[in-house]
């Protein structure tokens, strides 16, 4: 290659990311561009409880710890291992570590928001708690095990306390992005969404894109449908946990539909979504960290995400919007949306992938299945 075009393709590569940061989109629309990682600061001191320190409760000790204007109040958890390691990561004072969440939260006094990061069968009984020693709850997802409880729970703090649960996804920039991009018509009506995710669980890993789909789609699912596979292995976090893996595929009220696949056979976790939309489509591309739209005329443009999907930072993201905002953007009831499609996909797959009308009638017995 000689000198000139060695120039030339240097320009055109400047160009082309020029056009990538203005966010360009097909039909001329704007691409609603992720702003930066700004925004992860408090303008005064907030005081955060957690509860739970295996991996994620430590990702949020970290995310705490690294968000200016936030201040790790206090940690508790059952496990003498997991509080010291708790206690040497985070150098804590042992005042503030905790074997019992209902000591922690009488002796720490006030605080601004407790976040519950245990295994989901502890989730409401602890929130019920907390509801009433702090303004603002975070439940870690899975919301719950139980249905009936979930749903006992929300009638309980009507117009209390602020809830959130942590679907991260919706927290996130990019993802807001990708969602005004989808409503300014970018790819036209969407219909249809497929997720890729590798190898994974239904609860852990599968309600994360259930919750994501109705987040893109601004929709609610009308059925679901399913093929679980029983665990082949006992499960990292216990062996009083069973989370399948499979795939499911849900419809949505205004007809859109959802195809979510975690199937055991598939590679490790390599997470890609794919939103088709009657002019076009987008794709997310979660390990390499960009996403990219279609138009109709097969213009493509890719937008690499303006933050990292690190644990850490994706709760900052979370804290500082329950600290500061007027209300969660992963919301009470949709965990209890996510909890309903996880119940879904149960039933249908027990009864060899029957369809399974949503929303569960109210009377809905809990499964007699613990998830993680």
């Amino acid at each position: 290659m000689n000198e000139l075009a060695r120039t030339l393709q240097y320009w055109r590569k400047q160009y082309r990311q020029w056009r990538l940061e203005k966010g360009e989109a097909g039909w001329g629309r704007p691409v609603a561009k992720a702003a930066s990682l700004s925004g992860l600061s408090l303008e005064r001191r907030y005081r955060v409880a957690v509860i739970g320190a295996g991996n994620q409760g430590l990702a949020q000790c970290a995310g705490i710890r690294a968000t200016p204007g936030a201040e790790l109040a206090g940690v508790a958890d059952l496990d003498p291992q997991r509080r010291a390691r708790a206690t040497s990561q985070f150098s804590l004072s042992p005042e503030i570590v905790f074997s019992n969440a209902a000591e922690m939260l009488e002796r720490l006094g006030p605080v601004d928001l407790v976040s519950i990061a245990t295994t989901a069968p502890y989730h409401v009984d602890l929130a019920c708690m907390a509801s009433r020693k702090a303004p603002r709850i975070l439940i870690e997802k899975p919301l719950d095990t139980s249905l009936s409880k979930s749903r006992a729970f929300q009638q309980s703090i009507a117009g209390g306390t602020q809830v959130g649960v942590n679907y991260s996804r919706r927290w996130l920039l990019d993802f807001q992005a990708i969602r005004r991009c989808l409503e300014q018509g970018g790819i036209g009506e969407v219909r249809s969404i497929a997720v890729i995710i590798g190898k994974g669980e239904l609860a852990m890993h599968g309600s994360h894109y259930f919750d994501l789909c109705r987040f893109l789609l601004q929709d609610d699912p009308a059925w679901a449908m399913s093929r679980l596979e029983p665990p082949a292995e006992e499960n990292s976090r216990g062996r009083q946990y069973n989370d399948p893996s499979g795939f499911a595929l849900f419809q949505f009220r205004r007809g859109g539909r959802a195809f979510i696949d975690f199937s055991s056979d598939l590679p490790r976790k390599d997470s890609t979504v794919l939103v088709k939309g009657t002019h076009g489509s987008v794709t997310i591309d979660e390990r390499r960290l960009s996403w990219s739209l279609v138009s109709q005329s097969q213009r493509n443009w890719t937008v690499p995400f303006a933050e990292p999907m690190s644990a850490s930072l994706m709760f900052r993201r979370v804290l500082v919007q329950m600290l500061t905002g007027s209300s969660p953007l992963g919301t009470l009831n949709d965990g209890i949306q996510a909890l309903e499609m996880i119940y879904g996909a149960h039933l249908s797959s027990r009864e060899e992938s029957r369809l399974v009308n949503l929303p569960l009638p109210e009377m809905q017995p809990d499964l007699d299945v613990v998830f993680p």
